[in-house]
């Protein structure tokens, strides 16, 4: 492809996150056109040694950066995540679509990715992330227009260990550069679960505000849904400490 058809924007998303499906390039980088016209682009982005197919081979319409083709760093920002789990893509997914709906509407000026973060944190402060396996990183982080501080985002599909929440809920309490988190909860027994790990570690929510969203709402609804559960909460710079 000429450079001006470079698709950046796919490139860059497909880097911080570890994969792209077909159905979301449609939904939020396909330009439009017939059917046939996108299954074509679809193809030809491969083609053209942006993607390769997700190396499991197992996984259909799900692609990863060709880093053999498309050299690191010339058309996208920063080190690449590595291609994402199977057992996640799902999770992903949810999450994805959601931030993308979110960035579209303005909601969100910038977001990294758990793994991005990681990365990140390698190259500012020199440590490795594998000597911190236990630590807590949000699934992604949010850069909100007119907030003091970013938000987490965290996107729960099935109910962990209240000992596990309770750690979570510990961890965010000490991440003085995080404003709020949002919880994306599938079922009320996750939100009841992380309801009680807030009042068993006599969490600073005055401090770090806790929002809650369905994962019914956000699939449906993210923009409204995010804006009506943050928006209330959120510290503008004016108004911080």
């Amino acid at each position: 492809m000429p450079k001006h058809e470079r698709p950046t924007e796919l490139l860059n998303f497909v880097a911080k996150t570890g994969f792209i499906t077909r159905d979301l390039w449609l939904e939020f980088f396909f330009k439009g056109g017939s059917e046939r016209w996108a299954y074509q682009s679809w193809r030809n982005l491969h083609d053209a040694g942006y993607l390769t197919p997700h190396p499991t081979g197992c996984l259909k319409d799900v692609s990863i950066l060709d880093l053999k083709r498309c050299p690191r760093g010339e058309w996208f920002y920063g080190k690449p995540v590595k291609p994402t789990f199977i057992d996640f893509i799902e999770h992903d997914l949810h999450l994805y679509r959601g931030i993308l709906h979110l960035e579209r509407c303005g909601l969100v000026r910038f977001w990294e990715t758990e793994g991005k973060i990681k990365s990140r944190l390698g190259q500012e402060f020199g440590y490795n992330p594998h000597e911190y396996k236990n630590a807590k990183y949000p699934d992604v982080l949010v850069d909100l227009p007119n907030a003091d501080r970013p938000w987490a985002v965290e996107m729960e599909l099935s109910r962990k260990s209240t000992e596990r929440y309770c750690r979570a809920m510990n961890a965010y309490a000490s991440m003085k550069d995080v404003g709020g988190v949002v919880f994306v909860h599938k079922k009320d027994v996750i939100k009841n679960a992380i309801l009680r790990a807030i009042k068993t570690t006599y969490f600073p929510l005055d401090e770090t505000p806790v929002a809650f969203i369905s994962l019914e709402n956000w699939q449906t609804t993210p923009s409204q849904s995010f804006r009506n559960v943050v928006g209330p909460l959120c510290r503008h710079p004016a108004n911080a400490a």
